[in-house]
């Protein structure tokens, strides 16, 4: 995920020009009167390359204006010497994780905690968290899973808070074992994904919570059996998807059942006009063409049960 430079292979220590990274920044608002910032700081390293990454005009888009819009330099024609490569072109499918292995320990010194394994822990719920096409490949599904046959030796982050009034009290992170029942809560962020039920590592009664800024105005529905690959299974879509597994087992048949929640809100984040609008404000930053963005927030759910 690094380009070599074989012109001026001396240029620095490893001979290599640029290194690649994606990743998200996941944070827990809190209350600076009652608690610290530790365990509220989390950086999610993606770790598979897909063929959409990168603001490349060569990308598979419908309306490429989408893409263009952001780049920089708007009376040139682009052309692909002037916008990021992406290395899955080359063959380079995963990112550069084992950079962030080495700047784990700077991470925490300030203030932040990698989620290195796509699971963690946050006041006693667990949780898995996927970007993208690391959850179309089933990276939270598959470390579960290899963890199960390697003796359940992996460890992930678990964050907890006090209530109390007292600043910083039992505001702590621990590293612990994977969850024995799966996720209470999955999350996924995304550009072009929906849940995949393949990949799933939800306990009875989770929830998946997805949210893709490609798709972010369309509304979420599923189907069922209408993929003739897959005959008996749901697909989902939509730009917010929030979907609930739940295990069935009976003396003549072992499946899980699915449920897509429709239970939310949508709220505007700027103003559509004005000198405060949405497009003025999120310019160059977010496509002016596709969507206006917005914040979904989902009626209060049971969380599932961890024992």
């Amino acid at each position: 995920n690094r380009v070599k430079n074989d012109d001026n292979a001396d240029d620095d220590d490893d001979g290599f020009d640029y290194q690649f990274y994606n990743f998200a920044p996941l944070y827990k608002g809190f209350d600076p009167a009652k608690s610290k910032r530790i365990g509220k700081n989390f950086i999610v390293p993606k770790r598979y390359v897909s063929n959409a990454d990168f603001l490349s005009p060569v990308r598979d888009l419908t309306n490429r204006s989408i893409v263009m819009e952001l780049l920089e330099d708007k009376n040139h024609d682009h052309t692909d010497d002037q916008t990021v490569m992406n290395p899955h072109a080359n063959g380079h499918h995963r990112y550069d994780n084992e950079m962030w292995a080495q700047y784990k320990d700077e991470l925490s010194s300030w203030g932040y905690n990698m989620i290195e394994y796509g699971w963690f822990y946050m006041d006693g719920i667990s949780f898995s968290v996927e970007i993208c096409l690391d959850h179309l490949v089933q990276r939270a599904l598959m470390t579960y899973m290899a963890d199960v046959v390697t003796g359940s030796k992996t460890l992930v982050p678990s964050s907890s808070s006090s209530s109390s009034t007292v600043r910083g009290r039992d505001d702590r992170v621990e590293w612990v074992g994977l969850p024995k029942r799966m996720a209470q809560i999955s999350l996924v962020s995304s550009a072009g994904m929906d849940v995949d039920v393949s990949s799933l590592a939800l306990a009875d009664g989770g929830h998946m919570f997805l949210q893709d800024g490609l798709t972010g105005n369309v509304e979420p529905h599923s189907t069922y059996g209408q993929d003739d690959c897959k005959p008996n299974e749901y697909e989902f879509f939509g730009g917010s998807q929030c979907v609930k597994r739940t295990a069935v087992i009976s003396a003549t048949d072992v499946t899980f059942e699915y449920k897509l929640n429709k239970a939310f809100k949508d709220y505007d984040l700027y103003p559509a006009s004005g000198h405060r609008s949405w497009k003025k404000m999120l310019s160059g930053v977010f496509s002016s063409t596709a969507y206006q963005p917005k914040l979904t927030v989902y009626d209060p759910v049971d969380i599932a049960l961890a024992s």
